[in-house]
Parts: structure tokens; C-alpha cells; sequence
């Protein structure tokens, strides 16, 4: 496990992009993930007179070292590449070669892409040539667990089963890094909810390469003494995936007596193994010493 712990801030819109990323290192953030292009450029419709002026802000905004450190690039949402109607799908793929063209300009570490269904044979297609041409690392952020069957409660038979098989958000993974031929500039995201998987699905998301684990807001509790903190299943799994020294990126936004700062001060609680792991074995130096430059931060 590494001494340091890298942390960073989801953005869903950034007017700002220079005050965003002062705004989060205040917060005691490593970088910020943000969309490139701003929600009113999304890229016109062809038989719509296209505006005037640039598609996103300068890339001046930040210097060279910056991009390449603190800012991971979003793919817009509305950039839809399985979708069944012609033209959106048209307008989807060149929307998302330009935003890939515009992040491998600008040196960014990563390229996040959600991956939220098991289509994703298109997905796959666009994202072969960039992957063979360019050094760009990408990043497929998938839920552990998936959103519809988190709503869905029914008793399991056999074609419950083969819906659970469609629905397991590792094939999907499995799926499209087999598409895109195993490559190594792949690096899974994996967004953690309130449902956590079984143990067995546990521990084979913990053979893939992880990069970095997403935790929403909402995902945190009030402790007795009112600080957010994670249930004990949640820190048991999340500690397993620092061991493999992935970063940690938090999303949604905080509530009025959370401050940002208390949900990262106080994450150290789930790199804090259960009391019956703390006793089966000590905790790494490097572990100590991360705690407690979280706890002192």
C-alpha cells in the first residue's frame, strides 16, 4: 500500500475551471474530475446551423502541468454511443472523437468513460483506434453492483438467474475490455453505492486493475459524534482495494453540516480494517502513517 493516499473531486458542471481546481486543493484535494465541454455546447444537431465561437474554454486557462496533474477529463452525458436511433449515435461518435481529440491535446492523465449497461459494442469500436494510435489512459468507470437490480426484489429462478448474468456489471467490464483486445491502457473505476456485492464478486473485482474507487456523498452515514463515515462492510471492502493502491474520488455534494473537508478527514474510516482484521494482523507502517496524516489534515 502506498504512503500517500490520492484523493480527488468529482464536478458534474465548472463554469470556473481555475477556481474549481483552487477550491479543491483548499479542500485538501489531489484533482478534480471534470467534463471538458461545458453543457451548452453540446454539439448541434446536423440540420441545425452550428454556433459560432469555440466549443469549450481556453486551454490556456491552465498551464501544461496543470492538465496533466490535477484535471481528468469527463466524457459529456449526453454522448450516447449504444443508442438505437441512427442519429443520435452519428452525433455521439463525432461528439466523442472530438472530446477524446481535446483531452489527448491537453495531456490529460485520464479519460473517464461510465459504462452503465452491457451494450457497449459501439463503445468498444470507438474507443479501438484512439487506444492503438495515442498513449491516452482510459478510465471505465462500472457500478459493483447494478442499478436495476438494486430496484428490482424478486425471488431468484431460472430466468431471474440469466437476468442476474445480463445485469452483473463485471461482464459488462469483461466484455468490452475483451473487445478492445485486453489493453492495457484500460483502468477500471469502481463506483461504490449503498449495496455492495457478494463477497465472492468482491474479490473478483479485486483481481482487475482497479485505478480508483468512486464514493458518492451519499453513500456516508452520521456517526455518534455526527461526522460522515462509511458502514463497517463498506470500509472491510474499500480497505481491500487501497491494499492495491488505487485513489479515491468522491462525488455528489456535501450537506450543509457536512463540509467537504469532514468527508475527507473522516474517510480515513474506511482504510481502518475491522476490529477482527486488526487483531488477525498489525497494521502496514504505511497505513499508520496515512491515517494519520488524514486525521491531522
Amino acid at each position: 500500500m502506498s504512503k500517500t493516499l490520492s484523493c480527488g473531486r468529482d464536478l458534474t458542471c465548472v463554469p470556473d475551471l481555475k477556481l474549481a481546481v483552487e477550491e479543491a486543493a483548499k479542500d485538501g484535494f489531489d484533482f478534480v474530475q471534470v467534463p471538458l465541454f461545458h453543457p451548452l455546447f453540446k454539439r448541434d444537431h446536423p440540420s441545425i446551423i452550428h454556433r459560432q465561437g469555440p466549443p469549450t474554454r481556453n486551454d490556456t486557462i491552465l498551464t501544461g502541468n496543470d492538465w496533466a496533474v490535477l484535471i481528468v477529463a469527463k466524457l459529456s452525458p449526453w454522448i450516447q454511443l449504444e443508442s438505437e436511433d441512427p442519429a443520435i449515435r452519428r452525433q455521439s461518435e463525432d461528439g466523442f472523437f472530438q472530446e477524446v481529440s481535446l483531452a489527448i491535446h491537453l495531456g490529460v492523465p485520464a479519460i473517464l468513460i461510465s459504462l452503465s449497461s452491457p451494450s457497449c459494442v459501439n463503445l468498444a469500436r470507438c474507443l479501438y483506434r484512439p487506444l492503438l494510435t495515442s498513449i491516452q489512459i482510459y478510465w471505465v468507470k462500472v457500478p459493483v453492483v447494478s442499478p436495476r437490480l438494486i430496484m428490482t426484489d424478486v425471488e431468484e429462478d431460472d430466468n431471474t438467474k440469466q437476468s442476474h448474468s445480463i445485469e452483473d456489471p463485471w461482464e459488462w467490464w469483461n466484455t468490452l475490455r475483451t473487445l478492445c483486445g485486453n489493453n492495457s491502457k484500460l483502468h477500471l473505476v469502481l463506483e461504490v453505492g449503498s449495496v455492495l456485492p457478494s463477497y465472492a464478486q468482491q474479490l473478483r473485482w479485486l483481481g482487475e486493475p482497479v485505478k480508483a474507487v468512486s464514493i458518492a456523498t451519499g453513500t456516508f452515514t452520521k456517526n455518534h459524534r455526527g461526522y460522515p463515515v462509511l458502514a463497517q462492510k463498506h470500509r472491510e471492502f474499500i480497505y481491500k482495494l487501497l491494499k492495491l493502491n488505487v485513489q479515491v474520488i468522491l462525488t455528489g455534494y456535501s450537506k450543509v453540516d457536512y463540509p467537504m473537508q469532514n468527508y475527507l478527514s473522516t474517510s480515513t474510516t474506511f482504510i481502518r480494517p475491522s476490529q477482527s482484521e486488526r487483531h488477525s494482523k498489525p497494521m502496514p507502517k504505511a497505513l499508520k502513517s496515512t491515517c494519520r496524516a488524514l486525521y491531522n489534515h
